[in-house]
């Protein structure tokens, strides 16, 4: 009997060599797909921490707490995107030797694509606030505080959407809705924090760099929901 062809059985065919090569394939797709899973993981982890870090350099800004202190809070943000780049060509590379079924890799590829928008945005938060520190009144204070909190809960429920993605497929379609009714509520703080900054008794000027790092922080759930969109298009593929 030649090694790694089992007995057959009395009244069993015995188990051809194409047989076993697919049962090996088989197998070694499901490693990979593991290896895969956990990659994912990793990296929703990673771009959650980039946007607690963006929040951390937004509340130092308030706090009056110095340049110096923005500019290192910032570059742990830079860091921590870098970071998040690596771990996404990882996940590349696990798609590229076969992780998934063809049908499957091009989608996910488009929302890594999507989904790195997300901290790259709180990267670009970080560094206006560093180079630029603009000067935000103490009343916008509450307001930029809502619309981060939300943007931070949006961001862990796209986290747990991605994870979820090849373990409970509800669980994953539920928190992709969750980023989607987080933006919509995002957009109605957004335009009401607009007016507030316009109707400011301070110079043109000041008024468009509030603004400014307004739009800036709102890009951030704005990319998530996209990165949403996607995993519920690739739930509906998996399910079906």
């Amino acid at each position: 009997m030649f090694a790694g062809l089992k007995t057959a059985l009395p009244g069993e065919k015995p188990e051809t060599s194409e047989e076993k090569g697919r049962e090996i394939k088989h197998a070694g797709m499901f490693s990979k797909k593991k290896h895969l899973v956990k990659a994912l993981e990793e990296y929703a982890e990673q771009a959650n921490e980039t946007i607690r870090l963006c929040l951390d350099i937004v509340n130092a800004m308030f706090e009056n707490r110095g340049a110096r202190t923005l500019e290192e809070l910032a570059a742990a943000v830079r860091s921590s995107e870098s970071r998040c780049d690596t771990l996404r060509r990882g996940i590349e590379y696990h798609l590229y030797t076969g992780a998934l079924l063809p049908s499957l890799r091009g989608d996910i590829f488009n929302l890594l694509e999507q989904y790195d928008k997300v901290p790259n945005k709180a990267e670009d938060v970080a560094n206006f606030l560093s180079l630029v520190e603009p000067e935000i009144p103490s009343e916008l204070h509450n307001d930029f505080g809502e619309i981060l909190g939300r943007t931070h809960k949006a961001a862990a429920s796209l986290s747990r959407a991605l994870t979820s993605l090849f373990k409970n497929l509800k669980d994953s379609i539920a928190a992709a809705k969750e980023v989607e009714l987080a933006e919509s509520t995002i957009d109605k703080l957004e335009r009401q924090l607009t007016r507030r900054i316009f109707s400011l008794e301070i110079d043109t000027g000041g008024k468009l760099l509030i603004y400014e790092f307004l739009k800036m922080c709102c890009a951030i759930s704005d990319r998530a929901e996209n990165a949403s969109d996607r995993i519920e298009i690739i739930a509906v593929k998996i399910r079906t």
